[in-house]
């Protein structure tokens, strides 16, 4: 009887240089999709802002009157956001979005408004505004940046340096 000299395996060292290989090839991975991730989730909150406010201005236009968006906070746009249509002093909520309520993204407004933004029957807005988005704590992060101009013109989210 002869042995098992044809049977060939793979060594203990040779097993061990290849998950040696594969875990060094995963850290190198690891922070590449960790920036892929945080960059994906200002874009959906900038996206979700940039089709709401769309909505609202949108909802103004075709219904004849003022409707306004609503944040939770002084610059919290990205928490609880209210979109409501104004007539005769009663206010009729048409959405109650909470789904921009992502803790790690941060957003800041400049100008007027602040904290709420008014859509009139014509399409413009009460006031010129900048809203900022962007990851918290990770300045790597692209942040994204939608203007809302006084003729009620928005623009879409564009590219911004978060520092």
């Amino acid at each position: 009887m002869t042995g098992y000299r044809g049977v060939r395996g793979f060594t203990l060292i040779e097993m061990m240089v290849v998950l040696v290989l594969l875990v060094i090839a995963i850290s190198i991975a690891i922070p590449s999709v960790t920036s892929m991730i945080r960059n994906q989730s200002v874009t959906t909150a900038s996206d979700e802002l940039y089709g709401l406010l769309q909505y609202a201005r949108g909802e103004a236009v075709t219904r004849g009157q003022r409707v306004s968006i609503t944040a939770t906070g002084s610059t919290a746009w990205t928490g609880t956001l209210d979109v409501q249509a104004n007539r005769d002093g009663s206010a009729t909520t048409l959405r109650h979005y909470e789904s921009l309520d992502k803790p790690e993204i941060t957003a800041s407004a400049v100008g007027a408004a602040i904290s709420a933004l008014d859509f009139y029957a014509n399409g413009s807005s009460s006031s010129a505004t900048t809203i900022t988005l962007c990851y918290d704590g990770d300045t790597t992060v692209s942040g994204k940046v939608i203007s809302v101009a006084r003729s009620g013109q928005i623009s879409a989210p564009e590219r911004v340096s978060c520092e």
